[in-house]
């Protein structure tokens, strides 16, 4: 991963951010990446493989933001999301890739919505056991694969 990707702002863009993503990490399939729309949005949740509860994902994201609806824009469903869901006692946000990556490399689950320059975190329990990503995510309607349906990861910072 190059080292200037530090300061480096994320774009409003979500398509533009995930390609970053890709381009940064050289698309390893460790970070995986779910596109999805809450509230109207194009939004997309972002972890580390083997880092996150996909059970918690499931239940206390994906469900949650799935009955979000007519948000105005993307800077207001996050700002509902801070506001209104309790989603995690541990919401930080990221306005830049490095900002991003220190909180996935922690174990956060990440929210970026098209038009929105600042990433949403959530802290999550790390997985337990191996078989609570496909148990956690059956029938939750949330498949963590990338667009092309090739699963995005990222290895570095201990991600495994």
């Amino acid at each position: 991963m190059p080292a200037d990707y530090e300061n480096i702002p994320l774009p409003e863009d979500l398509r533009l951010t995930i390609s970053r993503l890709r381009e940064l990490t050289g698309n390893s399939s460790d970070l995986l990446i779910s596109q999805l729309t809450v509230g109207g949005a194009d939004c997309a949740l972002l972890c580390c493989e083997g880092m996150v509860s996909s059970s918690y994902i499931a239940e206390e994201i994906a469900e949650p933001l799935s009955q979000i609806s007519g948000v105005e824009s993307s800077a207001a469903l996050l700002d509902h999301i801070r506001k209104y869901l309790l989603l995690s006692t541990d919401s930080p946000t990221a306005d830049t890739f490095g900002q991003l990556f220190r909180l996935v490399y922690s174990g956060f689950a990440i929210l970026l919505a098209n038009g929105s320059s600042q990433a949403l975190a959530f802290g999550a329990p790390r997985r337990m056991h191996a078989s609570d990503d496909a148990a956690g995510l059956r029938g939750s309607g949330i498949c963590l694969t990338g667009s092309s349906g090739a699963r995005q990861r990222e290895q570095h910072h201990g991600c495994s």
